[in-house]
């Protein structure tokens, strides 16, 4: 008795075991690998130029950073001593001193540097107490740090209550708990 495996074994074509693949090549055609390889090669190159270029970029930014910072500080020293004609006296006498204590200052507390009568109160101290200048930096330094520190009369979250001052003004007390 025939097996009906055997019988369909029997009738089907013999296929042989591996065929062969198309190479990945030719699917994609004939140049893809030159042409894949000269992709990458500009892409890169371009990566590379674009790279640079902000690089420039950003350096350009950094060195008129650094114009600008030089020439308001120019300025701000010449407003100073402007308006704080006997510190003219002080730099004549000793210029690298008087300019030291001014680069410190500009170094240690910016903000009171730009301001003319900020920067002459304190330069006129450094200058005439040269011994203790570093004192008078560190001392404004932490005044400076106490008052940024310290809320002022109106603070967010705090309740105005100037009742005292004027009672006629804050009779009328709102739903939130704030008299106007």
């Amino acid at each position: 008795m025939p097996n009906p495996i055997d019988d369909y074994l029997a009738e089907r074509p013999a296929q042989p075991r591996f065929e062969k693949r198309a190479a990945f090549g030719d699917i994609l055609g004939p140049n893809f690998k030159q042409m894949a390889t000269t992709s990458m090669r500009e892409g890169a190159a371009q990566a590379i130029g674009q790279g640079a270029v902000g690089l420039a970029a950003a350096g350009i930014g950094i060195a008129a950073m650094k114009s600008y910072r030089a020439l308001r500080k120019r300025r701000d020293f010449k407003e100073m001593l402007s308006l704080n004609p006997d510190l003219a006296e002080h730099q004549e006498a000793d210029p690298l001193k008087f300019n030291a204590h001014y680069n410190s200052l500009r170094t240690m507390n910016p903000g009171y540097a730009e301001d003319p009568i900020i920067a002459g109160t304190l330069m006129r101290r450094m200058s005439m107490h040269s011994e203790t200048a570093g004192n008078v930096l560190t001392e404004s330094m932490e005044s400076a740090s106490r008052m940024r520190s310290q809320p002022g009369p109106f603070t967010i979250g705090s309740k105005i209550s100037p009742e005292k001052d004027h009672p006629e003004r804050w009779q009328q007390e709102t739903t939130s708990g704030f008299r106007f």
